[in-house]
């Protein structure tokens, strides 16, 4: 799988999860709306510069088809489309099929809760937060989100991410959402799926944690959790959680320590 195609694996992702998440719908179809807007960019893009470029992308998919980043938005590719609306998750998507129908050096990159796009070229490195107010979309630093997000200084934070590790993240994603309509079941084979594709991503595992808490396996939940804080010892929900396992089989004393590690990691974050 290391040579997907990226775009039609992100419709494919999208279509399974209806009827629950999701319409039915023709995935050829969407792929033609991609077509068309590529269409569109294409001549405008044409023999500029990354700075030029990334303009571009952003005029266009933000004012003249009036996309909108929002933390309540779609994460799913059809949906984005259809309501010109997603989530950080979602308007990434969107940059990074974009950028492989165009041929442009468009990747995924992950912080704590949260992902962007990066324009690579082994030259040029710019970083564009799609789902934030446009004005600071290529105005953010990696130096910005290390102090933002709280990021370690090893793991999978920051950096450029394959299409595989991508898809990982919207299923993620997907699964969160079975997990919020009570899918036990279609949520914990999304996260096995997640981490299977992205396997050094912790909140996949801290996600599938919280499945297996849900479903009463609690050595499973703090196995995910321990691994989730091995990747990312700065995570102040990831140690509560293990908390809640921990309190589930009367381990009292490693509850406060977690709720204690918590808390402090809490207090630096803000």
């Amino acid at each position: 799988m290391k040579n997907i195609n990226f775009t039609k694996t992100a419709f494919i992702v999208a279509k399974e999860a209806a009827p629950q998440l999701n319409k039915e719908f023709n995935i050829e179809e969407y792929v033609e709306k991609l077509d068309g807007i590529t269409s569109d960019i294409a001549y405008q893009i044409n023999g500029k510069s990354p700075k030029e470029i990334i303009d571009s992308l952003i005029k266009y998919i933000f004012y003249t088809e009036d996309f909108e980043g929002r933390i309540d938005g779609n994460f799913l590719l059809n949906e984005v489309l259809d309501k010109k609306s997603g989530n950080c998750v979602g308007i990434s998507t969107l940059f990074i099929a974009l950028g492989e129908m165009l041929d442009l050096p468009i990747y995924g990159c992950l912080t704590p809760r949260h992902m962007f796009v990066r324009w690579d070229d082994g030259k040029t490195r710019i970083n564009i937060d799609p789902s934030i107010d446009c004005p600071r979309l290529y105005e953010l630093s990696d130096s910005y989100y290390i102090k933002e997000y709280n990021i370690p200084e090893t793991g999978i934070y920051l950096r450029n991410l394959s299409k595989k590790e991508v898809i990982g993240c919207i299923l993620n994603s997907r699964g969160m959402a079975f997990l919020n309509i009570g899918e036990l079941e279609r949520a914990l084979s999304d996260l096995d799926k997640a981490i299977e594709m992205n396997p050094k991503f912790p909140e996949a595992f801290n996600n599938r944690g919280i499945i297996y808490l849900r479903k009463d396996e609690v050595d499973k939940a703090i196995e995910d959790f321990t691994k989730a804080i091995e990747m990312n010892p700065n995570s102040p929900e990831t140690y509560y959680n293990r908390g809640r396992a921990y309190l589930k089989i009367g381990e009292m004393d490693k509850v406060w320590l977690d709720a204690d590690k918590g808390y402090n990691l809490e207090r630096e974050i803000k």
